[in-house]
């Protein structure tokens, strides 16, 4: 059988494979240093030497996909199989069930003391519940294996409110992790996070819910929820002064536009600046009546575009450092309407992609593919 020469990603590398050509690091003096020569049968020691010295392509004898070679009508189901939830994800289904369960008892419990004649005693019911899940939280994401976070790891698409400030926790967690907060200030954290939505039981259903634009007087109505949400821990049981202030301040922006008394910069509680970004960040990746979400890279763009502006940069840094926005196995949509799956994600918002629909590596760093983008996430 003839040979011939294929470029591949070091991510397809196997043992036993055959270089074709040598391969060779270049350093800033125009010289290189040379990992490999031309036969040599690629071994594991290799594989995770290329790794650790950031060679992204090398090549190899025979074309490796050729197996794999898809007929030209076959669907992406064929080509990846169905979605599993990975063993390492973030939260297994049980620990997610029995947090936003809490969370909705937390919201009721404040609806309850709202109510005329109400008090605070379901509050007070339902914060061993709280605490109890503050640490189960906590402790997970200390100990998991995940050096990053995908938001699909976190997402769900129903009961938004309740998912919305699970998810808002978790990024929080992690950021103030990133940021190397201790044991004590990540648990206060999970516990602001987590409420920091909680002044939104005084909100009509109608203005969270409204698909189009708030005008001015619904929108003074919407930003009343910190102040709602603060008064009603300040009332309650629920904890101490900076979880208190990462509720009541997680609106200001760094640049002092925010609500409710446009503090700037440092003024800002630091809970409430590293609430602001995640709140942000699940936000315009969720799915909402008004609006499709985003694709991650695209929302932290948005992000980082707000940073010194809106958002604390040093706190848009750590949760850049934490973020894997396109994991491998991704399933994407491109803005040509061709889907693929993430082969590759040494760049991390422009992977290299599977075509679904005849097998190709598509490089989406390539110069010839900077017209495509990705718009959707399966």
């Amino acid at each position: 059988m003839a040979r011939f020469k294929q470029s591949i990603p070091v991510s397809f590398l196997k043992a036993d494979m055959m270089l074709a050509d040598a391969v060779i690091k270049e350093d800033g003096a125009g010289s290189g240093l040379i990992f490999a020569r031309v036969n040599t049968r690629v071994d594991e020691e290799l594989i995770e030497r290329l790794y650790r010295h950031n060679v992204k392509n090398v090549t190899i004898y025979s074309n490796p996909y050729q197996a794999e070679k898809p007929p030209s009508q076959k669907t992406i189901r064929q080509i990846v199989p169905a979605y599993q939830p990975k063993a390492n994800q973030i939260l297994d289904d049980k620990l997610r069930e029995e947090a936003v369960s809490n969370i909705h008892s937390i919201f009721d419990a404040a609806k309850d003391g709202m109510k005329e004649g109400g008090d605070l005693t379901s509050a007070f019911q339902v914060v061993q519940k709280l605490d109890d899940l503050v640490l189960q939280l906590v402790d997970t994401l200390l100990i998991s294996r995940k050096e990053f976070i995908h938001i699909n790891d976190i997402k769900s698409y129903d009961e938004y409110t309740y998912h919305h400030s699970l998810s808002v926790a978790i990024l929080s967690v992690s950021i103030g992790q990133t940021m190397g907060l201790g044991l004590h200030d990540l648990q206060q954290l999970c516990r602001s996070s987590l409420l920091h939505d909680i002044g939104k039981i005084w909100v009509p259903s109608e203005l969270i819910t409204k698909p189009g634009r708030l005008d001015l007087d619904e929108y003074e109505v919407v930003k009343g929820h910190t102040k709602h949400g603060g008064q009603y821990l300040k009332n309650g049981v629920f904890g101490d002064l900076s979880l208190l202030l990462g509720v009541m301040f997680h609106h200001e922006r760094y640049d002092g536009t925010g609500y409710p008394r446009q503090l700037r910069r440092k003024d800002i509680p630091l809970f409430a600046r590293i609430i602001a970004v995640a709140d942000v960040y699940d936000a315009l990746t969720s799915n909402r009546p008004y609006r499709k979400p985003m694709v991650p890279a695209d929302a932290l763009e948005l992000i980082q575009f707000d940073s010194g502006k809106a958002f604390d940069p040093e706190i848009v840094q750590a949760l850049k450092e934490k973020l894997d926005l396109y994991p491998i196995d991704t399933i994407v949509e491109l803005s040509n309407r061709r889907k693929g799956i993430v082969v590759d994600n040494f760049n991390n918002k422009r992977p290299l992609l599977k075509m679904a629909d005849n097998g190709e590596l598509l490089d989406l760093n390539s110069i010839s593919n900077l017209n495509l983008v990705i718009t959707r996430l399966h």
